[in-house]
């Protein structure tokens, strides 16, 4: 399994408390560990979206001036 898949309840087979417990914070995990990876794609998305305006704005305003 990579660090992308999620466990299935099929996969862990929880055979007391322990292994359930086990498995519901692997799985809370996965889940936080893919909400950050989203997280800075969309805030990298968002600088970079920024930055081209800027650079947009700045290169637009240079060409006026001459």
């Amino acid at each position: 399994m990579s660090d992308m898949d999620v466990m299935t309840p099929a996969e862990a087979n929880p055979q007391n408390v322990q292994d359930l417990t086990l498995f519901v914070q692997t799985i809370l995990q996965q889940m936080q560990d893919k909400f950050k990876t989203m997280s800075d794609q969309i805030i990298t998305r968002h600088i970079l979206f920024k930055l081209e305006i800027y650079l947009f704005c700045v290169l637009t305003l240079r060409q006026l001036k001459c």
